[in-house]
């Protein structure tokens, strides 16, 4: 993308390239040749004041003297260029031919040509309401999401009903918003902002109405894909997600918009248990190679489903843990082993701790082996934590590169694996009483 300062051509003669941008009039003309959006208005009162009419003329035709005659002649797309209505072929040659402007003729010509579509002949310039962050809305987005929490809270505790949703009432605020400022980083803000808060709600008659609006080559595609996504899965709407968004994103022009679109509908059909539905969309992320959190999240899609479904092998590792001891897995055959990948900066973690402690107690050491993998960032963390809490099991800390936690998928903690006596994968992901129930029932079962 051509920086806002730099152009592909020279300067006048006569004139450095420093000194033509700096200077308004060659600036106005740097940007009138190309084919952007311009307030024409104020451009040309602003040469009217400078009186630079001649000056301005020669600059302008030599200008479009060293415009190659294709990228004059027609846009990228084929159609033949149009300047606000006007023809180039009409416009070119009387701007070019003219030797000198008239006051009245040349903010006539600079405008015509200012106000033009903004599809062009070159790589598009950064608009620059595109770099303007609005922070009076920015201050109301924050706003808005810091409300939600409370409702959140308050819900939870049975203090508030679904119609006191503040996001029922923000979203379609931040749509509009994001109609009238397309082009700016706070508008996009707004529009992901806005979807995130309808997939909250499950309002899949606002998004259905929200994303006709939206022009297929647009890049904001990949900030709403996964409001939208949550929007149908809250409905249990997963089939009509599918066949409403599939056809969509093989139009998508924005390669990662469609590597997110892939993304979602594998996310979402492996959740329904469509795992080789959910096969094939990964393998277009993947193939794409347009997102690389996109592409990260599909290679480990396919990973779990290849080697860590329930009733599997579970994959041989060997390590030590913080207290010298060498676990290697295969070596527990014979005994029930709770795997679990978790961190002492994870709250979510943490609450399982005790929950842990009751298992552990109440199992013979001979039918249950408990080890966790932390994802600590230091070993001291973890090591002053096992002490203050008195964890009696196995901890192995998985390092800075954590090929523990890549072997086994666990993209996020507390992640758990319950192998059986014969090595096999029992279940995955389970808390509480259930965790514990399942553990029950694998100490009672015979051995091998």
């Amino acid at each position: 993308m051509t920086a806002p300062n730099t152009f592909p051509y020279p300067a006048p003669k006569g004139v450095s390239a420093e000194k033509s941008v700096q200077k308004p009039t060659a600036r106005l003309l740097q940007l009138a040749v190309y084919p952007q959006r311009l307030p024409a208005l104020v451009a040309c009162h602003e040469i009217v004041a400078m009186h630079r009419f001649r000056t301005t003329s020669q600059r302008l035709r030599l200008r479009l003297g060293q415009l190659p005659q294709s990228a004059r002649d027609r846009r990228p797309n084929g159609k033949p260029a149009r300047w606000s209505g006007v023809p180039w072929e009409i416009m070119g040659p009387l701007i070019k031919k003219s030797s000198v402007f008239a006051a009245s003729t040349l903010p006539l010509a600079i405008g015509l040509i200012a106000t033009t579509a903004t599809q062009g002949a070159f790589a598009e310039i950064p608009k620059a309401d595109s770099l303007v962050v609005d922070e009076v809305q920015v201050a109301r987005i924050k706003k808005a999401w810091d409300e939600t929490r409370e409702y959140y809270v308050r819900r939870a505790k049975g203090e508030a009903a679904d119609s006191d949703d503040p996001e029922r009432r923000y979203a379609p605020q931040f749509f509009q918003y994001w109609i009238n400022h397309k082009r700016t980083n706070t508008g996009r803000q707004a529009i992901e902002s806005a979807f995130m808060m309808w997939g909250n709600t499950g309002d899949v008659v606002a998004v259905q109405r929200a994303v006709k609006r939206i022009e297929l080559d647009s890049p904001v595609w990949r900030r709403v894909i996964g409001g939208i996504s949550n929007a149908y899965v809250a409905q249990g709407q997963v089939e009509q997600f599918v066949s409403w968004l599939d056809p969509v994103a093989s139009r998508l022009a924005d390669r990662p918009s469609l590597s997110r679109a892939y993304a979602a509908l594998g996310l979402v059909l492996e959740k329904a248990g469509e795992q080789k539905r959910a096969r094939g969309y990964y393998e277009k992320v993947v193939d794409l190679g347009a997102d690389a959190s996109d592409a990260k999240v599909a290679q480990s899609a396919l990973q779990e489903m290849d080697l860590l479904q329930v009733g599997q092998p579970v994959t041989d590792f060997t390590a030590e843990d913080i207290d010298g001891s060498v676990v290697q897995l295969t070596a527990l055959k014979g005994r029930v082993v709770l795997l679990e990948f978790w961190a002492t900066w994870c709250e979510p973690c943490l609450k399982e701790v005790e929950p842990l402690r009751k298992i552990f107690s109440a199992s013979d050491p001979g039918q249950l082996v408990v080890v966790q993998v932390s994802r600590d960032y230091a070993i001291e963390a973890l090591r002053k934590f096992v002490k203050d809490r008195e964890l009696f099991w196995h901890q192995i800390w998985d390092g800075s590169d954590g090929k523990l936690a890549a072997q086994f998928n666990a993209t996020g903690i507390p992640r758990s694996y319950l192998i059986d006596r014969e090595g096999h994968i029992a279940a995955k992901d389970l808390r509480g009483d259930q965790l514990q129930s399942a553990v029950a029932s694998l100490i009672a079962s015979p051995p091998y």
